[in-house]
């Protein structure tokens, strides 16, 4: 990192500690990039660890849903509507009900999904 860089990433750190509570993550002395997390972002972070990083299909968001490969908006939709119309999926695999979502995509959002 040059000089400049240097100042602009402490002048970046100085306002938003301001703006309040920011964590800094330091990346390997390789590593070029610096992550800043707000205390919101450590918060969703650490709900997510609780459940393995795993998304909770039957109380996920719309954004949330969207963040699973594969899974864009009208997908995302599709899902929110099935679970208010069938109500909760009692297992990961119930996901198939949705249209949408056949065998193959299934398989590759088990290990990314739960339920509870």
């Amino acid at each position: 990192m040059g000089k400049t860089e240097g100042v602009l990433a402490v002048t970046a750190l100085l306002i938003l500690l301001a703006l309040g509570g920011v964590y800094l993550l330091t990346p390997p002395q390789s590593a070029q990039t610096v992550i800043f997390y707000s205390n919101e972002a450590l918060e969703e972070i650490s709900s997510r660890q609780q459940l393995g990083g795993r998304i909770n299909i039957n109380t996920a968001t719309k954004e949330e849903l969207m963040e699973l490969p594969g899974i864009g908006e009208v997908l995302a939709q599709r899902i929110i509507d099935d679970r208010e119309e069938n109500g909760r999926f009692a297992s990961t695999r119930d996901l198939d009900r949705v249209e949408g979502i056949g065998e193959k995509k299934l398989e590759e959002l088990l290990p990314l999904i739960t339920v509870s």
